[in-house]
């Protein structure tokens, strides 16, 4: 690939700085093709199905990532506040307690000897009484619902990834916008040597350097 002035300074610019650059460039050649008297909204994407779909995907992801903070710190306040739903099992023959979350597992570590049957009956209603304490506290602060709205939005986002990964783009507004998903969601850590990911920021940087 050819040299641009974008590529040769790359190595200076974080991922983090390159996704800004992209959401302004790709912004504002958005808002330069919608109509002049068009409302607020969605901006128009003069005729570029992917830019379109890469605006969509923005808001998606920006909600699915606000609805995984507060399910996080809805999971952190009921773990110090209750601890996860489980016991831990003293079993005969292991030098630690084993840690366990459902009947079955009890009965799985404790057998069904008779003579065992106080200790499994303990254990269970020790459970039982834990379980009850994380249920109703959820209940209580909205934990279970916070998360399943969070499923909700991470397959709607990953829906609109999929068709904006199977769409054509038209511009290079819209190019950019399919390498800044690609970056944000694929890359396994920021500022990845791997391939193909520092060439790919190397592009996404040459098409915001021709868009500009």
């Amino acid at each position: 690939m050819a040299d641009s002035d974008s590529s040769r300074t790359l190595s200076s610019v974080t991922r983090r700085t390159l996704l800004r650059m992209v959401t302004t460039t790709v912004g504002a050649h958005a808002a330069a093709a919608q109509p002049k008297g068009e409302g607020e909204g969605s901006p128009a994407c003069g005729g570029d199905p992917a830019l379109g779909l890469w605006f969509d995907w923005q808001a998606a992801n920006r909600k699915a990532c606000a609805l995984g903070r507060r399910q996080a710190r809805l999971e952190s306040r009921l773990v110090d506040t209750i601890g996860f739903p489980q016991i831990d099992l003293s079993v005969p023959g292991c030098a630690k307690p084993i840690i366990v979350s459902t009947t079955a597992e009890i009965e799985q570590w404790l057998g069904s000897k008779p003579e065992r049957a106080a200790e499994r009956e303990n254990a269970m209603s020790e459970l039982a009484a834990h379980q009850r304490a994380w249920q109703e506290m959820d209940r209580r602060i909205g934990y279970s619902r916070a998360r399943n709205a969070e499923r909700d939005a991470q397959a709607a986002e990953e829906d609109l990834l999929e068709t904006l990964w199977k769409s054509r783009a038209s511009t290079l507004a819209g190019a950019a916008g399919k390498l800044h998903a690609m970056l944000k969601t694929g890359e396994p850590r920021e500022g990845s040597q791997e391939f193909p990911w520092p060439q790919i920021r190397m592009v996404l940087a040459d098409l915001l350097h021709i868009a500009a």
